[in-house]
């Protein structure tokens, strides 16, 4: 059996500007996300994330249920028609594909594989973009290795 490992609940505090109402009442989600994003790059661009993340609020070992895994998310660029693969990791097929937005919001989902998947190893795609199946009946001697 491996070590164990643990998870790590931190406090992070972060300000949130624009707020009329005393009691913060007003403060959407749209506000606290600018806030909280503009906080974690000042921490990253002062390298500042123990400071801003010293005090652990709670901690527990983990059961190995909870840790990330390697993704391949597929799929496509509507503009260009181009396919892409993007490796993530993330805790489930599904949120591969939340992962993968983050990484390419423009992106059209097809599907999440478990593990690193790349043409080097095991993809192939019949070209940059989608290609119809009757353009591979017509050209045996580009889809056709017998």
């Amino acid at each position: 059996m491996g070590k164990a490992t643990y998870n790590h609940a931190f406090l992070l505090q972060f300000s949130v500007s624009g707020s009329l109402d005393s009691e913060a009442k007003d403060v959407t989600p749209a506000m606290l996300s600018k806030g909280l994003l503009n906080r974690m790059s000042d921490m990253h661009v002062n390298n500042e994330w123990k400071l801003g993340c010293e005090n652990v609020q709670d901690s527990y070992e983990e059961d190995g249920s909870c840790l990330p895994s390697h993704y391949t998310v597929i799929g496509f660029h509507e503009d260009s028609g181009q396919i892409v693969a993007h490796h993530v990791e993330a805790l489930s097929e599904l949120s591969a594909f939340t992962a993968a937005a983050h990484l390419a919001p423009g992106m059209t989902m097809i599907v999440a594989l478990p593990g690193h998947h790349s043409e080097e190893t095991c993809l192939i795609f019949p070209g940059e973009s989608g290609v119809e199946a009757e353009t591979v009946l017509e050209q045996p001697e580009v889809f056709d290795e017998d």
